[in-house]
Protein backbone atom coordinates (compact mmCIF):
# COMPACT_ATOMS: atom_id res chain seq x y z
CA UNK A 1 0.00 0.00 0.00
CA UNK A 2 1.42 3.11 -0.81
CA UNK A 3 1.74 6.10 1.80
CA UNK A 4 -0.60 8.46 2.37
CA UNK A 5 0.38 11.97 1.33
CA UNK A 6 -0.72 14.75 2.92
CA UNK A 7 -3.08 17.26 0.64
CA UNK A 8 -3.74 19.88 2.65
CA UNK A 9 -0.49 22.49 3.36
CA UNK A 10 -0.30 23.29 7.35
CA UNK A 11 -0.44 26.20 7.75
CA UNK A 12 2.57 27.95 10.59
CA UNK A 13 1.18 31.07 12.88
CA UNK A 14 2.98 33.97 12.26
CA UNK A 15 4.83 35.48 14.94
CA UNK A 16 3.11 38.37 16.48
CA UNK A 17 4.91 41.75 16.00
CA UNK A 18 7.18 42.73 18.64
CA UNK A 19 6.09 45.88 20.19
CA UNK A 20 8.08 49.09 20.10
CA UNK A 21 10.51 49.56 22.87
CA UNK A 22 9.33 52.53 23.80
CA UNK A 23 5.68 51.69 24.36
CA UNK A 24 3.55 51.38 27.54
CA UNK A 25 1.04 53.25 29.58
CA UNK A 26 1.02 57.04 29.35
CA UNK A 27 0.70 59.05 32.09
CA UNK A 28 -3.30 59.98 31.73
CA UNK A 29 -4.21 56.09 31.82
CA UNK A 30 -2.02 55.83 35.22
CA UNK A 31 -4.08 58.88 36.28
CA UNK A 32 -7.41 57.52 35.25
CA UNK A 33 -7.32 54.08 36.59
CA UNK A 34 -5.43 55.83 40.07
CA UNK A 35 -9.26 57.90 40.00
CA UNK A 36 -11.27 55.22 39.19
CA UNK A 37 -9.31 53.27 42.59
CA UNK A 38 -9.70 56.22 44.68
CA UNK A 39 -13.47 56.58 43.90
CA UNK A 40 -14.17 52.82 44.19
CA UNK A 41 -12.24 53.16 47.83
CA UNK A 42 -14.36 56.55 48.77
CA UNK A 43 -17.53 54.65 48.20
CA UNK A 44 -15.57 51.28 49.84
CA UNK A 45 -15.52 52.73 53.30
CA UNK A 46 -18.80 53.87 54.60
CA UNK A 47 -20.28 50.65 53.36
CA UNK A 48 -17.60 48.92 55.57
CA UNK A 49 -17.73 51.26 58.73
CA UNK A 50 -21.35 49.83 58.67
CA UNK A 51 -21.14 46.44 58.22
CA UNK A 52 -18.59 46.41 61.54
CA UNK A 53 -20.49 48.22 63.66
CA UNK A 54 -23.60 45.48 62.54
CA UNK A 55 -21.21 43.21 63.61
CA UNK A 56 -19.90 44.80 66.44
CA UNK A 57 -23.79 44.89 68.09
CA UNK A 58 -24.27 41.45 66.68
CA UNK A 59 -21.08 40.28 69.01
CA UNK A 60 -21.96 42.34 71.86
CA UNK A 61 -25.70 41.07 72.30
CA UNK A 62 -24.05 37.49 71.80
CA UNK A 63 -21.74 37.60 74.50
CA UNK A 64 -24.56 39.15 76.74
CA UNK A 65 -27.02 37.06 76.08
CA UNK A 66 -24.53 34.03 76.64
CA UNK A 67 -23.42 35.57 80.05
CA UNK A 68 -27.65 35.77 81.29
CA UNK A 69 -27.92 32.19 80.02
CA UNK A 70 -24.72 30.85 82.14
CA UNK A 71 -25.94 32.31 85.49
CA UNK A 72 -29.32 30.88 84.51
CA UNK A 73 -28.18 27.08 84.50
CA UNK A 74 -25.33 28.23 86.96
CA UNK A 75 -28.59 29.06 88.95
CA UNK A 76 -30.33 25.21 87.99
CA UNK A 77 -27.53 23.92 88.54
CA UNK A 78 -26.32 25.24 92.10
CA UNK A 79 -30.57 24.64 93.15
CA UNK A 80 -30.39 28.67 93.98
CA UNK A 81 -31.39 32.16 93.53
CA UNK A 82 -28.87 34.23 91.14
CA UNK A 83 -29.27 37.58 90.65
CA UNK A 84 -27.98 40.08 87.66
CA UNK A 85 -27.81 43.40 88.44
CA UNK A 86 -27.04 46.01 85.50
CA UNK A 87 -25.61 49.36 86.18
CA UNK A 88 -26.40 51.55 83.72
CA UNK A 89 -25.61 55.38 83.71
CA UNK A 90 -26.22 58.37 81.85
CA UNK A 91 -22.56 58.74 80.27
CA UNK A 92 -23.21 55.55 78.65
CA UNK A 93 -21.21 53.65 80.63
CA UNK A 94 -22.83 50.10 82.33
CA UNK A 95 -21.62 47.01 83.63
CA UNK A 96 -23.67 43.61 84.40
CA UNK A 97 -22.54 41.71 87.42
CA UNK A 98 -23.70 37.90 88.42
CA UNK A 99 -23.90 37.07 92.56
CA UNK A 100 -25.32 34.31 94.65
CA UNK A 101 -25.68 36.89 97.90
CA UNK A 102 -27.75 38.74 96.45
CA UNK A 103 -27.61 42.25 93.85
CA UNK A 104 -24.00 43.45 93.83
CA UNK A 105 -22.52 46.79 92.72
CA UNK A 106 -21.26 45.17 89.69
CA UNK A 107 -18.24 47.91 89.60
CA UNK A 108 -16.63 46.81 92.90
CA UNK A 109 -15.20 43.37 93.70
CA UNK A 110 -18.54 41.96 94.99
CA UNK A 111 -20.07 39.87 92.83
CA UNK A 112 -19.55 36.29 94.42
CA UNK A 113 -20.39 33.05 93.42
CA UNK A 114 -19.63 30.00 95.90
CA UNK A 115 -16.87 32.95 97.36
CA UNK A 116 -15.19 33.38 94.11
CA UNK A 117 -15.58 36.30 91.60
CA UNK A 118 -18.12 36.12 89.31
CA UNK A 119 -17.76 37.15 85.72
CA UNK A 120 -18.62 40.41 84.82
CA UNK A 121 -19.07 42.49 82.08
CA UNK A 122 -18.92 46.17 81.36
CA UNK A 123 -18.52 48.38 78.59
CA UNK A 124 -14.73 49.19 78.38
CA UNK A 125 -15.18 45.50 77.35
CA UNK A 126 -17.40 45.96 74.62
CA UNK A 127 -16.83 50.04 73.88
CA UNK A 128 -19.16 51.89 71.88
CA UNK A 129 -22.59 49.13 73.14
CA UNK A 130 -25.42 51.32 75.09
CA UNK A 131 -27.46 48.80 77.17
CA UNK A 132 -31.29 49.94 78.63
CA UNK A 133 -32.69 47.69 80.50
CA UNK A 134 -36.41 47.47 81.83
CA UNK A 135 -35.89 45.26 84.84
CA UNK A 136 -37.43 46.51 87.83
CA UNK A 137 -34.45 47.83 89.56
CA UNK A 138 -32.16 47.01 86.49
CA UNK A 139 -32.12 43.37 88.49
CA UNK A 140 -32.96 40.11 86.88
CA UNK A 141 -33.38 37.16 89.13
CA UNK A 142 -32.50 33.67 88.09
CA UNK A 143 -34.62 30.79 90.40
CA UNK A 144 -33.34 27.84 91.65
CA UNK A 145 -36.42 26.10 90.22
CA UNK A 146 -36.08 25.42 86.56
CA UNK A 147 -34.10 29.12 85.94
CA UNK A 148 -37.04 31.05 85.97
CA UNK A 149 -36.84 34.63 86.53
CA UNK A 150 -39.17 37.78 86.14
CA UNK A 151 -39.96 38.92 82.32
CA UNK A 152 -37.89 41.79 80.74
CA UNK A 153 -36.01 43.15 78.06
CA UNK A 154 -32.46 44.09 77.83
CA UNK A 155 -31.79 46.65 74.55
CA UNK A 156 -28.43 46.83 73.12
CA UNK A 157 -27.23 49.36 70.68
CA UNK A 158 -24.13 51.34 69.32
CA UNK A 159 -23.61 54.43 70.70
CA UNK A 160 -25.10 57.22 68.09
CA UNK A 161 -27.24 54.91 66.03
CA UNK A 162 -31.06 54.60 67.48
CA UNK A 163 -32.45 52.29 64.71
CA UNK A 164 -30.85 49.87 64.87
CA UNK A 165 -30.76 47.43 68.21
CA UNK A 166 -31.09 44.01 69.49
CA UNK A 167 -33.29 42.81 72.34
CA UNK A 168 -32.38 40.08 74.80
CA UNK A 169 -35.84 39.05 75.93
CA UNK A 170 -36.19 37.04 79.28
CA UNK A 171 -39.41 35.35 79.18
CA UNK A 172 -40.97 33.98 83.13
CA UNK A 173 -39.56 30.83 82.41
CA UNK A 174 -35.60 32.18 82.11
CA UNK A 175 -35.80 31.45 78.22
CA UNK A 176 -33.55 33.76 77.12
CA UNK A 177 -33.82 34.91 72.74
CA UNK A 178 -32.09 37.36 70.91
CA UNK A 179 -34.44 39.41 68.37
CA UNK A 180 -33.49 42.25 66.16
CA UNK A 181 -35.21 45.73 64.79
CA UNK A 182 -34.39 47.07 61.64
CA UNK A 183 -31.16 44.15 61.27
CA UNK A 184 -31.25 41.10 59.34
CA UNK A 185 -29.69 37.46 60.36
CA UNK A 186 -32.24 37.12 63.77
CA UNK A 187 -35.44 37.33 64.30
CA UNK A 188 -37.56 40.67 64.05
CA UNK A 189 -39.18 41.89 67.92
Amino acid sequence: MPARIATYATRRPRPKPARAVGAGVSLLEVLLALAIVALLAVQAVPAAQGLLAKQRLKGAAEIIGAELRAARLEAIRANRSLAVRFVIQDSGQWCMGISDAGPCACDREECLIDGRPAPRLDSTALPHIRLASNFPGHLLRFGPLRGGARPGTLRVRIAGESEKEMRIVVSSLGRIRLCAVRLRGYPPC
